[in-house]
């Protein structure tokens, strides 16, 4: 029989009762902390008082199990004859929850993701199972858990050191999160001036070409070509271009200098608006002509996404397929589009 335990339940009321009435039991948790054996103390002092013998198999991960936490299921341990074990899980990544109860012919077995703390033991979040009356799960389970068990590192002996180690990895932590709070107030800071900014206003452009960039141009002859008009570019006193495309014969008629467009570049995860600078047809390697666009991100309208994920959630939102002409019926999404990535977004590097 199993039993998916519900949050209204929680798992500390099912450890209660099986802490009520086992006469052996190993309880494994990643995590331990004192708030979590509070909650159980009287139910494990009853258990060990009635002869039931416990076991504690406790992880040291990222040090946060509370060394009070062990000290004090370590006092209990001496009054119960040592018929309580406290032990420190021998690989430092030990990350397992669960726990097995024996009561004479009935056995039990609770797992699930619920560490021993207060956000665990409520059940808030997580995921936990009884099973009761599989011995062969329970036997396949504590023989894995023995395993550990006989491997592992009396606590009493390592509670010195860890003690050491958790209060240092505890400054540590302090320290990251007054950084992690500091950076997020500065990013406050940004969004709140980027909001004071006017949106960028698109109604003056007669059209808008996505050009979808799928990764740099790697043709030497192309970029040879390319070098040669940036040149040429220089000697005429036109700005220098930044970026360029290499586009099809069929859409190198839809540019011309001075014309907008909405870019997005796969490789660096950018969305921007820019300036066609140049335009020109040079030879690839196998000598035919290719057709090369180049431009430069309007200021202040260039947007770096932190993750692939957002960044094609956006990029998708904007528009799918491949490279195309958007007239005067996008403009209105796109516009909302770019007010929204200027107020969510990090500011153009």
């Amino acid at each position: 029989m199993h039993h998916l335990i519900s949050e209204a339940e929680s798992i500390r009321a099912r450890l209660l009762d099986r802490l009520e009435t086992c006469s052996d039991g190993i309880i494994a948790t990643a995590f331990f902390t004192h708030a979590a054996f509070q909650e159980l103390q009287d139910a494990i002092r009853a258990a060990l008082n009635r002869g039931a013998t416990l076991t504690f198999l406790i992880g040291r991960f990222d040090y946060v199990t509370d060394p009070k936490a062990v000290a004090a299921l370590l006092r209990l341990g001496k009054l119960s004859n040592s018929r309580l074990r406290v032990l420190f899980d021998a690989d430092f990544l030990f990350h397992y929850k669960v726990a097995l109860f024996r009561d004479e012919s009935r056995y039990v077995v609770i797992v699930g993701s619920s560490n021993i703390t207060p956000k665990g033991l409520s059940s808030r979040g997580e995921d936990n199972v009884e099973i009761v009356g599989h011995k062969g799960l329970y036997d396949r389970l504590r023989r894995d858990l023995w395993g550990r068990i006989e491997a592992a590192l009396d606590a009493g002996d390592e509670l010195a050191e860890y003690s050491r180690l958790y209060k240092k990895y505890r400054r540590l932590r302090t320290a990251i999160n007054r950084a992690n709070d500091a950076a997020a107030r500065k990013s406050g800071n940004r969004r709140r001036r980027r909001m004071k900014v006017a949106p960028l206003d698109l109604s003056t452009m007669s059209r808008i070409t996505y050009c979808g960039i799928s990764g740099y141009i790697n043709d030497k002859k192309i970029n040879k070509g390319a070098d040669r008009e940036v040149a040429k570019a220089k000697k005429s006193g036109i700005a220098v271009p930044n970026n360029g495309v290499k586009v099809p014969s069929s859409e190198f008629r839809l540019y011309s200098e001075g014309e907008h467009f909405l870019v997005t570049e796969d490789d660096r995860r950018i969305i921007g608006i820019a300036a066609c600078t140049r335009k020109a047809e040079v030879l690839d390697s196998n000598s035919k002509r290719a057709f090369l666009v180049f431009y430069r991100y309007s200021r202040g309208r260039r947007f770096r996404f932190p993750t692939e994920t957002t960044y094609l959630k956006q990029r998708n939102s904007l528009h799918a397929g491949n490279k195309t002409v958007l007239h005067h019926a996008a403009m209105r999404t796109i516009e909302r589009v770019f007010s929204s990535l200027s107020r969510r977004n990090r500011p153009p590097e």
